[in-house]
């Protein structure tokens, strides 16, 4: 799975079928990572996702990763 540092936005779909769009925001400091917002800070309480959550992450195996599929693990 890779996102290109140009990608302003991907969709999540959960395990429901539920579409969340998401915008991105590149950075490198203090290392390269993506911070996620849009929709991401509507889906978290919808989700009950709290700190420390388990979260498995998928993607197509061809094409551009847009879209990200994705799964709460509840213990």
């Amino acid at each position: 799975m890779a996102l290109d540092r140009e990608n302003t936005a991907v969709d999540l779909v959960d395990e429901n079928g539920n579409l969340w769009n998401c915008s991105l925001q590149f950075s490198e400091t203090p290392y390269a990572h993506f911070r996620i917002g849009g929709d991401w800070e509507r889906m978290v309480p919808a989700r009950r996702i709290r700190e420390g959550a388990s979260v498995m992450v998928g993607a197509p195996a061809v094409g551009m990763n847009l879209t990200l599929y994705f799964c709460v693990i509840r213990h």
